[in-house]
């Protein structure tokens, strides 16, 4: 199974999951914890799309907070599953292995480029609301 369907069978496999965590407001705030720890440890070897990464789980936290909702139920879904996917540790290529974050940097990247108009409207509106 070449990597791409390695990956679209893992986004298959969690989509659900991404709606269970969507409804519950406490999962997603763990699934962010989660995600920012992880970030931090790995962020040189991640550093090709951490400021994306950032960008979109900036994004879901003011989501779930109410802060900023000018956005689509489907954009928070894809979010979620990139955050999911990052998190997991034994996703297409289990991140202990070398080379194990290319898939990651890979699915975020996709998932940013699908919601790019979105994440620019929320970054416009996050400067616009520093104050926050």
């Amino acid at each position: 199974m070449s990597l791409n369907q390695r990956i679209a069978t893992f986004i298959s496999k969690y989509t659900y999951t991404a709606y269970k965590v969507f409804s519950d407001r406490n999962r997603t705030n763990h699934l962010i914890n989660k995600a920012s720890i992880k970030l931090s440890f790995y962020k040189s070897t991640l550093q090709a799309v951490s400021m994306e990464f950032k960008a979109m789980v900036r994004l879901l936290n003011n989501y779930i907070r109410g802060i900023y909702t000018d956005v689509s139920k489907q954009t928070i879904i894809s979010i979620i599953i990139a955050v999911l996917y990052f998190v997991i540790p034994t996703d297409a290529i289990p991140d202990f292995l070398i080379g194990g974050f290319l898939d990651d940097i890979t699915v975020i990247g996709w998932v940013f480029s699908s919601i790019r108009k979105e994440i620019n409207k929320y970054l416009e509106w996050e400067t616009n609301n520093q104050f926050l």
